[in-house]
């Protein structure tokens, strides 16, 4: 499995991030993770043709991570109106949906000849889990601490298992998945937690103990190389593994 770090930013986009998504992809099966920045042209960049998405994964509802859908979605359907037949799975809690329909509605997308079929799968409610299959792994939903109704995902083939926080506090949620994990992609807002967010101190001892071996930290800030390396050494102290401050564009092979 590759993972794709389209945007490596938090909600101000700067000069050098984009907002915070993901793509993945394993044997020719691509998921896209949250929907920001300019995720058609991240996928070209790529080699990749929009319209091979079939999945995509929105982790909550803000703004942030959701508002280049109804473009992404108008690519997929330029690329294929004149044949038909495209389609695409949106997953989600059911507040983050209905934000979603809420933007293809306001941009007609479902009236338009030869529409996509957009097809809207709400997690489970109690409790809220997401099951995805592609390649020999599985993408799983767990609850984060956000503020809003927001999924962390855990990706795993029996072999090798990969935690993204989406955007979250430290918590137990997390902490629990992530022994012995493979990669663990988490949220940093900077040295100090923020509100819905974590901050490098806290991350540092929740995976001290954890044998993790690689951590991406994302949704970050725009902050000076010095600042940043702080950050990275905060994180790094006591821990076994590497800490990597994500860059946009970054491939991450599982």
């Amino acid at each position: 499995m590759k993972i794709h770090f389209l945007g490596t930013g938090n909600a101000q986009a700067g000069r050098s991030r984009q907002n915070t998504s993901l793509l993945l992809s394993a044997e020719s099966r691509y998921v896209l993770v949250d929907c920001s920045g300019t995720p058609s042209q991240g996928l070209a960049r790529k080699s990749i043709p929009a319209i091979d998405v079939n999945d995509i994964v929105l982790t909550h509802a803000h703004v942030d991570h959701i508002y280049a859908l109804p473009s992404l979605l108008h690519n997929i359907w330029l690329t294929s109106y004149a044949t038909g037949g495209a389609g695409v799975r949106i997953h989600g809690n059911s507040e983050t949906l209905a934000v979603a329909n809420n933007l293809i509605d306001a941009f007609g997308l479902r009236e338009k000849p030869s529409a996509i079929k957009v097809e809207m799968i709400a997690l489970d409610e109690s409790p809220a889990k997401l099951k995805i299959e592609f390649g020999d792994w599985v993408i799983e939903s767990f609850d984060v601490n956000h503020g809003v109704p927001t999924i962390g995902l855990q990706i795993d083939n029996g072999r090798d298992r990969v935690i993204f926080s989406a955007d979250s506090t430290v918590c137990e949620a997390i902490a629990n998945r992530i022994n012995g994990a493979r990669l663990l992609i988490h949220d940093c807002c900077g040295m100090d937690s923020g509100p819905g967010h974590a901050g490098a101190r806290e991350i540092g001892s929740m995976i001290r103990n954890s044998h993790c071996e690689l951590v991406y930290l994302s949704h970050l800030p725009e902050m000076s190389i010095e600042e940043l390396q702080e950050i990275v050494n905060e994180v790094q102290t006591g821990f076994g593994g590497k800490v990597v401050i994500s860059q946009d564009g970054d491939i991450v092979e599982i």
